[in-house]
């Protein structure tokens, strides 16, 4: 078996075969969780599942509203949650893992949207910071500022 990571001063680094494993794992587990769903539905016939996708931190500003709209149709369904960020509930819809899901729009996913909110964006400085005292601030103002980001994976608020 080849080396799939190198501890170092830096930290844990991938190698290149570990990279290819960690796709192929991913992959891998992916199709354990469709497995899983699969089994599941087999075992309830008679229950439709509606899947509803939340981004993650979401779940209370929604989930209520959701299921008010479901009630009618709860004794027949079986709904399930998921909590994931907004690439990875897109790539669920696109597999048809999920039914719905409340999330930030994601370009290269072939998904229609409509808008149920409108969410600010904030930022968080130092007091001292020129641009603290303003009540709003264009993301432009912002070029050539240090960032601490959240997750790789809210590739649309990175960008």
């Amino acid at each position: 078996m080849s080396t799939i990571f190198i501890v170092s001063v830096h930290g844990i680094e991938l190698t290149a075969a570990g990279k290819a494993f960690l796709d192929h794992a991913r992959l891998a587990l992916a199709q354990v969780d469709a497995a899983v769903e699969a089994a599941g539905r087999a075992a309830q016939p008679g229950k439709k599942i509606f899947a509803i996708g939340f981004q993650s931190g979401h779940e209370m500003n929604w989930l209520a509203r959701a299921m008010h709209v479901l009630r009618d149709e709860l004794k027949n369904i079986q709904v399930t949650i998921t909590s994931d960020y907004s690439p990875d509930l897109a790539e669920a819809l696109v597999r048809e893992r999920l039914d719905v899901a409340f999330m930030c729009t994601q370009p290269g996913f072939d998904l229609t949207y409509g808008v149920v909110d409108h969410e600010p964006l904030i930022v968080l400085m130092p007091s001292d910071h020129r641009l603290a005292g303003r009540k709003a601030i264009h993301p432009r103002e912002f070029l050539g500022e240090i960032f601490i980001g959240g997750s790789k994976k809210a590739t649309v608020l990175h960008a």
